[in-house]
C-alpha cells in the first residue's frame, strides 16, 4: 500500500492537524489539503505536499524515502500487507465491511489481481468498489465521483 502523507505526519509525530487548520496555515483549499492528506504520496502534488511539510519543518527527504520504500517492495509484500488488512469473519477490507462473502471475495480477488500488474491498492479504491457493489452505483457514477474529488484538488 502506498504512504499517505498522513501516515508519513504520524510517523514524524506531528500531531493530528485538522484540514481546515492547514488550510488556514498554507492559505491552499481545504479539499486540497484533505485530498493530500489521504491520497497517496506519489497522487499528490509536489507543492501541496511541500507547504505541509514546511509548516511543520519536516525534510522532503522522509517524504521521499517513504515513497521510494513503497516501491522497492514487489508485489508479493504489497499482496501480503493487503491481506493483512483483511478479515473472512467480519468481511471488512481496509476497514470496510461488505454485506456478502461474495461482494468480499470479488472485491479482495479483483484488488489481489491489479497488485501483481504493479497497482498499490488503497482505501479509496476499497471504497469505490464498496459503492459500486453494496450501495448499487453504477460504474459511471463511481468514475465521475473519482473524476469530481480530483478537480477539486
Amino acid at each position: 500500500m502506498e504512504m499517505t502523507l498522513k501516515q508519513v505526519l504520524n510517523q514524524q509525530g506531528v500531531v493530528d492537524q485538522s484540514a481546515t487548520q492547514l488550510a488556514q496555515k498554507t492559505k491552499l483549499p481545504r479539499t486540497t489539503i484533505v485530498g493530500a492528506l489521504d491520497r497517496p504520496i506519489g497522487n499528490s502534488s509536489f507543492k501541496v505536499i511541500a507547504k505541509i511539510l514546511k509548516l511543520n519543518q519536516i525534510s522532503l527527504d522522509v517524504v521521499n524515502d517513504a515513497y521510494l520504500a513503497d516501491y522497492d517492495k514487489g508485489p508479493s509484500q504489497v499482496e501480503s500487507d493487503f491481506l493483512n488488512q483483511t478479515d473472512l469473519s467480519t468481511l471488512t477490507i481496509m476497514g470496510i465491511q461488505f454485506s456478502t462473502k461474495k461482494n468480499f471475495w470479488n472485491t479482495r480477488d479483483s484488488i489481489i489481481n491489479s497488485i501483481y500488474e504493479g497497482y498499490q491498492p488503497t482505501k479509496k479504491d476499497v471504497e469505490d468498489a464498496y459503492q459500486h457493489l453494496e450501495q448499487g452505483m453504477s460504474a459511471d457514477e463511481v468514475v465521475a465521483n473519482i473524476i469530481a474529488e480530483f478537480k477539486e484538488s
